[in-house]
């Protein structure tokens, strides 16, 4: 971990060195990681109890200045920060192009982890045919967990993955 005092604001660009700065001066955590990915900034807590807190000022600090649209996100160990249109829904045009190329249905299988709002998976798992590993959306037609009870995370990954059968049209699964 790396003492937040000792992050350097040249590492990051545009609105991430905003909130970077904004983290700096303002947001009293003793230890955080802070590590920049295209346009994302990944804040990940010694602490994991503070997540919430920390999702919460930095939201604060957002809006009271004034920065463009952001959204902020959670994954299991961290706190992501990325602009309004990036996200992991990006990937779906290349898988789209891909099975039109081969003349095959777009039913694409989603699978992750957070799919709960505000999830990093929520956007990704609000499709149709969309899986959760652990947290699921409230919505009642996608984002199933269908895992048996008591596995979570990589225990369910490997039960829907070894419940695929492939055909030559595409899969299905066996519950």
């Amino acid at each position: 971990m790396i003492p937040v005092g000792q992050i350097e604001a040249s590492q990051y660009q545009g609105r991430c060195e905003i909130i970077h700065e904004l983290v700096v001066s303002q947001i009293d955590v003793q230890k955080i990681d802070a590590k920049l990915r295209a346009d994302q900034l990944t804040l990940t807590l010694e602490n994991t109890e503070q997540k919430e807190w920390l999702q919460n000022e930095i939201a604060n600090l957002i809006s009271l200045k004034s920065i463009e649209p952001v959204q902020i996100l959670e994954s299991s160990h961290s706190v992501d920060i990325i602009s309004y249109n990036e996200g992991k829904n990006k990937i779906i045009p290349f898988f789209s192009q891909m099975l039109n190329v081969k003349e095959l249905p777009e039913n694409i299988l989603f699978i992750g982890d957070r799919g709960l709002w505000p999830g990093n998976d929520f956007a990704l798992l609000n499709n149709s045919f969309s899986l959760s590993v652990d947290k699921v959306s409230l919505s009642k037609n996608k984002c199933w967990n269908i895992a048996s009870p008591g596995k979570k995370n990589t225990e369910a990954l490997l039960e829907y993955l070894n419940s695929i059968n492939f055909g030559d049209n595409g899969f299905h699964i066996k519950i």
